[in-house]
């Protein structure tokens, strides 16, 4: 077997592309919810907290 058989076996046996794949779905999902809440949530909350910056 050569060396990149076995990497490839590797990554099939540990299952290291699915945990990449989620790992870079859940950075994407973070971006999203943070942009979310500081463009569309926070100005329509912002005038009704007390002392609000």
């Amino acid at each position: 077997m050569g060396l990149i058989s076995e990497f490839k076996e590797f990554l099939y046996e540990y299952k290291v592309i699915p945990l990449a794949i989620a790992l870079i779905m859940g950075l994407a999902a973070t971006a999203f919810i943070k942009s979310f809440v500081d463009n569309i949530v926070m100005p329509i909350i912002t005038p009704f907290v007390p002392g609000g910056a």
